[in-house]
């Protein structure tokens, strides 16, 4: 999804902190996006399959990590249905980082194994 910047908020009173996101020295930057299918682009493909993975990784996955544990939190207060597009848009951003610096996934729970996403 081509973007020239985009919002992300926290906190959980109103207002919320509103952030934004640039890439640094660049007009514009391409992410993987699990919004709603653009006209013009996207990849509903990649959409899927971050979807089915995070749906596997609540619903079937046997393995506990800092992101199953973090999924499962946010299906307590949201609902599943909103933790797997949590999940999945979170499992975008971990793989993105992976590909970037050649780094593997840490599933632990020390702080210095797990990775940092935003």
């Amino acid at each position: 999804m081509p973007a020239s910047h985009f919002f992300e908020f926290t906190g959980t009173k109103s207002p919320k902190t509103k952030w934004k996101f640039t890439k640094a020295g660049e007009d514009w930057f391409c992410f993987a996006g699990l919004w709603r299918p653009m006209p013009q682009g996207g990849d509903a493909l990649l959409r899927t399959k971050l979807y089915e993975a995070a749906q596997v990784l609540l619903t079937h996955g046997s393995k506990w990590s800092w992101l199953k544990a973090w999924g499962m939190r946010v299906a307590q207060r949201r609902g599943i249905r909103r933790a797997i597009v949590a999940v999945a848009r979170r499992l975008a951003v971990v793989l993105h980082r992976m590909w970037v610096d050649g780094s593997e996934f840490r599933g632990s729970k020390d702080s210095t194994a797990a990775p940092m996403v935003a």
